[in-house]
């Protein structure tokens, strides 16, 4: 489902129920920006996580995600978007300006969002004025 924010950005909403979440863990920003930009289900990409060692309900810093990222077969590539991300919809703008439809992870302070065809996959907080600090792709190994 998409939505238009106050601030005009569009996010997409998807149904998480149908890609195998059941709720009840905490923190799992990376396992399901990973799961937007790859197109796993939630169950795969949350069990190579816990594999590399996130704790439920915990989040995980850059090494358990790079390591996680490898058991799926994929290794992150830092992109030149960080000075676009200034915020998510100054990015979103940017990348809609120039068609940029390839799936997009965006690190915050503390969270971990994803934009696939120029639409940000938010849960949490949609609409919200958040800076970006980093972006990257992921690329099949």
């Amino acid at each position: 489902m998409s939505v238009i924010t106050p601030r005009g950005m569009l996010v997409e909403c998807p149904d998480l129920a149908a890609d195998g979440y059941t709720g009840g863990d905490h923190n799992d920003c990376t396992v399901r920006a990973t799961m937007a930009v790859t197109g796993l289900k939630y169950k795969q990409v949350y069990g190579a996580f816990i594999k590399a060692g996130r704790k439920q309900g915990r989040g995980c810093h850059m090494g358990v995600q790079h390591a996680a990222w490898y058991y799926l077969g994929y290794r992150f590539i830092e992109t030149d978007h960080k000075d676009r991300a200034r915020t998510l919809g100054s990015l979103q703008k940017y990348l809609m300006k120039f068609d940029d439809t390839a799936p997009l992870l965006v690190y915050t302070k503390s969270h971990l969002t994803a934009f696939v065809n120029t639409r940000c996959v938010e849960w949490l907080s949609p609409g919200k004025r958040i800076a970006g600090k980093g972006t990257g792709r992921l690329e099949k190994i």
